[in-house]
């Protein structure tokens, strides 16, 4: 497993990624989430995906109401075109909400922290126009189970709708090959790559990913210079990382992850 793509888009960042609370920091989503039981008075339409769609554009939500009202196994259980709406209208009985990131008030991640704290067993996918992975790693920190790009084809929503109500996670093409986003999935299905490592290299990793230096790790654990270079070489092998750069920006956007360093509030970006 090689890895693409931007490495280390997940480190703090001034201006991209504030402070919040609520996240669902690293919880394994739940097997069959939101699914209604078979007693449940809101599962109406038996089989149906009954989904909840926050969107404020005009045109896109027009054409994801139309999208998602001609699936036969999908049911439109309502709309709403802000977060502060949106916290008002989901039903006991949504099964998986779709929300833009970036809406009017409060943003896309605001919103998927605070429905996954009020119904931890709710499916969300997120929507957004960006395609930065600090994006799509904010939405997957606050709660939501998939990812996806509006540029891309209608198929991926959908094919993303279903993978959250089976209980599983869906990313974006753009992000599937980057390894923080395969390690994630990983975790969640009880797989984690840093199972390959020993205690000890996982230990130098995590030091890594906080800034410390080489130097720095080995007076930190009383080790020489040279051991850490070895231990850090067969990191590098163990994970497959193309080179030192990629591991070490791995190690801080996994370190923020792991320890709840990863914010839940993106600041307004231009429309465009």
């Amino acid at each position: 497993m090689r890895i693409s793509g931007r490495p280390g888009a997940f480190r703090d960042r001034q201006g991209v990624l504030a402070a919040g609370e609520g996240c669902g920091l690293m919880k394994t989503p739940e097997i069959g989430a939101g699914k209604p039981s078979s007693d449940s008075p809101n599962s109406s339409v038996a089989g149906k995906i009954r989904i909840h769609l926050v969107e404020d554009h005009p045109v896109y939500r027009h054409g994801l109401t139309r999208l998602l009202s001609s699936e036969p196994d999908m049911e439109l259980a309502g709309v709403s075109a802000s977060g502060e709406e949106a916290l008002k209208q989901v039903g006991d009985g949504v099964d998986v909400v779709v929300s833009d990131l970036i809406l009017p008030g409060m943003s896309g991640v605001q919103l998927i922290a605070q429905l996954k704290e009020a119904k931890p067993g709710l499916g969300v996918v997120a929507l957004s126009m960006h395609d930065g992975s600090h994006y799509a790693l904010a939405a997957l920190q606050a709660g939501a189970r998939a990812y996806v790009i509006k540029h891309e084809a209608s198929g991926f929503v959908t094919e993303a709708i279903r993978a959250v109500y089976r209980g599983g996670v869906h990313f974006s093409p753009r992000h599937r090959g980057m390894l923080i986003f395969q390690a994630l999935a990983g975790e969640w299905r009880g797989e984690s790559v840093l199972k390959r490592l020993s205690a000890r290299e996982l230990e130098i990793l995590r030091m890594l990913g906080r800034g410390r230096s080489t130097r720095q790790v080995a007076e930190a654990l009383e080790i020489s210079v040279k051991t850490v270079e070895t231990h850090r070489a067969h990191i590098k092998d163990k994970l497959n990382f193309p080179d030192a750069e990629t591991m070490v920006h791995f190690a801080a956007d996994w370190v923020g992850l792991e320890q709840g360093r990863a914010h839940c509030e993106l600041e307004p970006v231009p429309a465009g």
